[in-house]
């Protein structure tokens, strides 16, 4: 005989993705401090979610996908120049 406790499962909440795009190696570093004008668009992006009713008031999990900008290996040699 199984009891309730061992029926039910664990709740999993499903996961956010957030695609910023490239942006500066500065404005990654920002964010990852927690401060910085990407971590405003990602407030704006949640909110709009929980406006829209996509996820919950108490949704946690918030995956942000950011790809840093490849440094141009000529623009440190222009003062050289």
């Amino acid at each position: 005989m199984v009891t309730d406790s061992k029926e039910k499962k664990a709740e999993v909440a499903p996961a956010v993705v957030i695609d910023l795009g490239k942006k500066k190696r500065k404005k990654v570093r920002q964010l990852r401090k927690g401060k910085g004008p990407l971590l405003g668009e990602v407030d704006e992006a949640i909110a709009q979610l929980r406006a829209d009713g996509t996820i919950s008031e108490g949704a946690v999990p918030v995956i942000v996908v950011v790809r840093q900008k490849e440094k141009n290996p000529i623009s440190g040699l222009t003062q050289w120049l």
